[in-house]
């Protein structure tokens, strides 16, 4: 995942002249050409440092052996962009960071390899863990912020680091990123961001062996994590399985009342219908069809269906139907 970051203007192009700039941040033998009032504001460990009684502030030149000059090119970047790229190959930012030498507003682009992997930093060797490559270059970003103590930038670093867990999780490359988090950065929000990604998918974790290494657990407490797991596993699945027969066996007792509910209203039809059949005929003295002079005399005819029949009134000489 590389998100490219515009042609400079504005304060990058203030970077790319390196007109102004009145401090460096020197690091593997990299140079970054940086204005105080724009690195300082966002930085109280780097203002402290060039304010004190140091020999940072004598010289205004601060070195830094934490971390890389790939990981320190990426918050250069974002302190005069608000933003920053993982692949420098594909971040089109020549004309901020020009390789003309050494002295130089980030990492000379002749010096690198053809590898979009980020080198190696002294936090941790297994930052260099090809699994999860872009998710690492994130978590070293953290890492940098938190150390500096540059809160926006930690806030970006975790934001792109939460896409990717949403978007492009894997296993392996999670199992290396956490490594990373737990020797690089001790930011609390980053930290909770892993452990809720780890509950969501430790179905899948407790799987690796590695797991239980990269939390510093012992095999003992490790086995005991994996066999509560798989054991709470096997209890979910027989209690879904129990729900289920529960839920099957409900259902079945629904339907059979259902169909009993309806055999009792449709003999409740039956019934007041031969019901009114008798009303009808013990109020009827005579045929009502006008043209009938025969003595009324009368039978009940038969109709419906057999699950559900129906009867009528009728004169016996005329046919003549009665109905109430």
């Amino acid at each position: 995942m590389s998100t490219k970051i515009a042609a400079p203007t504005g304060l990058a192009q203030l970077l790319s002249s390196k007109k102004y700039s009145d401090l460096k941040l020197v690091c593997q033998g990299q140079e970054f050409n940086v204005h105080k009032a724009i690195v300082c504001s966002q930085s109280p460990v780097l203002a402290a440092a060039v304010d004190g009684d140091f020999q940072e502030a004598r010289t205004n030149t601060i070195d830094i052996k934490e971390f890389d000059a790939w990981t320190v090119e990426r918050m250069v970047a974002f302190m005069y962009m608000k933003d920053y790229d993982l692949d420098a190959e594909e971040r089109q930012l020549e004309s901020v960071f020009e390789p003309d030498n050494t002295t130089v507003g980030a990492i000379d682009q002749d010096d690198k390899d053809d590898s979009s992997l980020p080198p190696s930093t002294p936090l941790d060797s297994h930052l260099t863990a090809p699994p999860g490559v872009i998710l690492l270059g994130h978590v070293q970003v953290n890492a940098i912020a938190d150390y500096y103590n540059v809160p926006l930038l930690k806030e970006l670093a975790n934001t792109k680091i939460q896409r990717i867990l949403d978007e492009d999780w894997s296993p392996n490359g999670f199992l290396d990123a956490v490594k990373g988090v737990l020797h690089s950065t001790s930011d609390i929000e980053l930290h909770k961001i892993m452990a809720s990604t780890a509950t969501q998918h430790v179905d899948e974790l407790i799987e690796l062996d590695d797991f239980g290494k990269a939390l510093d657990m012992s095999d003992f407490a490790f086995g005991i994590m994996r066999n509560t797991i798989t054991a709470f596993q096997a209890k979910v699945e027989s209690t879904t399985t129990e729900l289920q027969d529960m839920s099957d066996y409900a259902m079945t007792l629904l339907t059979h009342e259902s169909m009993q509910r309806r055999e009792a209203n449709r003999a409740n039809r039956t019934i007041e219908n031969f019901a009114a059949c008798r009303t009808i005929l013990g109020n009827t003295k005579a045929c009502r069809n006008v043209h009938c002079s025969a003595e009324f005399n009368c039978y009940i005819e038969s109709g419906g269906s057999p699950r559900e029949p129906k009867y009528t009134l009728r004169c016996s000489w005329c046919y003549c139907r009665h109905r109430g």
